[in-house]
């Protein structure tokens, strides 16, 4: 997908680490004064961030775990739904300033994060009614059709909120789910 988001600023949570890190790298290859955010600066030290141009727009990371209840996960799942809450206030906030804020929600994706938690996935897969199964081997050694959402996924679905192509969406919490949410 080709995306110009010269003149535009995006700001990214999550930015130091997995595909937090990949969004704020293609952000700014797209052209963004790119604004990240993570826990620590070490992590955002080691992010590689060219900032370029003017805008406004904000996406933050959020999950399907803000809408897809998930056992063991009640602290991840409710600061989730913070996430979601947090950016419609910041749409409504910022709306007169022409900012738009919105999150994305991804399923499970793999990153250093995700790896081991094969117990996650499958309460994942059983809910998820889309076709696409990638099998992945060395990490979901059990069956070969899987649904798990590609790093590239995420970061294609920020750079849409972040274009031209989106203006008129604000205050949006987009799933990459594959269907999880529809149940």
């Amino acid at each position: 997908m080709e995306v110009k988001l010269d003149g535009k600023r995006a700001l990214v949570t999550g930015a130091g680490k997995g595909f937090g890190r990949e969004i704020a790298k293609r952000i700014a290859e797209c052209g963004a004064e790119t604004f990240a955010l993570s826990r620590t600066q070490e992590d955002l030290g080691q992010s590689e961030i060219r900032e370029k141009g003017k805008g406004g727009s904000i996406v933050n990371i959020s999950s399907i775990a803000s809408r897809t209840v998930l056992p063991g996960a009640s602290a991840y799942c409710s600061t989730k739904g913070a996430v979601d809450n947090i950016t419609r206030c910041m749409a409504l906030e910022l709306g007169p300033h022409n900012i738009r804020v919105n999150s994305v929600n991804p399923t499970f994706v793999i990153t250093n994060m995700t790896k081991g938690q094969e117990h996650t996935v499958s309460s994942i897969l059983e809910r998820t009614p889309m076709g696409r199964f990638p099998a992945i081997d060395d990490f979901l050694y059990y069956q070969a059709n899987i649904l798990i959402a590609e790093i590239k996924d995420v970061v294609n679905a920020v750079v849409f909120l972040l274009s031209d192509e989106s203006g008129m969406i604000s205050g949006e919490s987009l799933r990459v789910d594959g269907g999880v949410g529809v149940y």
